[in-house]
């Protein structure tokens, strides 16, 4: 039996990256292949009913789809240099920002990838060469360029239209800023060693906004700190570090107080047309969408899609504030109470969601 995970995915995906960085990070053995359209119909599907990367085939020849719970299974597997800390706060911190990192900043990501024309120019030839490596560069270009339509087309459906980018790029570029604050004063977003923060945040800030062309140059002029921050998270060697919490230093302040205003009530309404789907009886598994919803980003306002995963994802940053206690309780309160993020912290889910066979289904 081979001793050696497969990833399978793509160099411009922001979760293959995410799920990369964590697994050089944990130093656990694997192999990479990309996500070619005759892998997409030999493994991709038939194994996952689903058409999502990244996908990880185990030793065991098991095949687990989705970043989060294949991080969740390997720290299980894998305890050293686990991506939680010995601290409360710390962890419950880094579960808000790794969802940040996962469904929010895949705005930003996605605008810059296909609203500048040279970064779209670049996915073609990306996709292009993972669907069919062994064509030609023009062959290759085509086959992209067909691909890639259904992600530039997701655009709208993410609240990217003309009128919320500006509002969009001024957001990115002053969380741009942010992180570089935190991230000249530690190597990592907590300190000294990466937690679920790093990874969520990577994902996007790599694959997209920090190899795309465009945007690259833009995160090397902006924000040299971050740009420093994801060479360090390709992890050349694993770290065995003791984390150093800088949760009292204000640095991640200002990054959370930009999650609560424009995550926040969108996470509010997430909860409640997801019940209200729920409430119709329409049969299982739950859609990938449910509706539409308001969002602000600034002083601009514009209407996306609803998206149950978003609850999955938040559940969780729920059950770890529902494990703190006592001081750690007091602290995460103080902390988030004046950025108003704690209404959607503490917000009833009345429809749960539970994924199975890669999909969501209600509880």
């Amino acid at each position: 039996m081979d001793t050696k995970y497969t990833l399978i995915g793509s160099p411009c995906s922001l979760y293959t990256g995410k799920l990369r960085s964590y697994l050089r990070y944990k130093a656990i053995p694997f192999d990479e292949t990309l996500s070619t359209q005759s892998c997409y119909k030999s493994v991709i599907i038939p194994r996952t009913g689903v058409r999502y990367i990244p996908v990880l085939v185990t030793p065991e020849d098991e095949v687990w789809q989705d970043t989060t719970v294949i991080i969740d299974k390997l720290e299980s597997r894998f305890p050293n240099n686990p991506v939680a800390t010995p601290d409360a706060v710390t962890n419950f911190l880094a579960e808000l920002l790794h969802c940040y990192g996962d469904e929010w900043l895949v705005i930003p990501a996605m605008h810059y990838r296909w609203s500048i024309e040279e970064n779209r120019r670049f996915a073609y030839g990306e996709f292009g060469f993972t669907a069919v490596p062994d064509a030609t560069s023009e062959e290759q270009l085509q086959v992209g360029m067909q691909l890639a339509e259904r992600f530039a087309g997701a655009l709208p459906v993410l609240g990217v239209t003309p009128q919320t980018i500006p509002a969009i790029e001024q957001s990115y570029l002053e969380l741009l800023s942010d992180l570089n604050a935190c991230l000249t004063q530690s190597d990592f977003i907590f300190g000294n060693t990466p937690t679920l923060a790093d990874f969520g945040l990577y994902g996007p800030l790599y694959a997209h906004l920090g190899r795309d062309p465009y945007s690259k140059r833009l995160m090397d002029e902006k924000a040299p700190a971050v740009s420093a921050w994801i060479q360090r998270m390709t992890f050349s060697s694993p770290l065995d570090t003791t984390v150093t919490a800088l949760t009292d230093s204000g640095l991640i302040t200002p990054i959370i107080a930009r999650m609560a205003d424009e995550m926040g009530d969108v996470i509010i309404q997430t909860l409640k047309q997801v019940a209200d789907f729920a409430a119709t009886g329409h049969a299982e598994p739950v859609p990938r969408t449910v509706g539409s919803l308001s969002f602000s980003i600034g002083d601009i306002s514009g209407q996306r899609k609803t998206f149950p995963f978003l609850q999955w994802k938040w559940q969780r940053v729920q059950a770890c504030y529902g494990q703190l206690a006592g001081q750690d309780k007091a602290t995460v309160d103080t902390l988030l109470a004046p950025l108003g993020l704690l209404p959607a912290i503490q917000a009833k889910v009345e429809a749960p969601l539970v994924r199975r066979d890669n999909q969501l289904w209600f509880a």
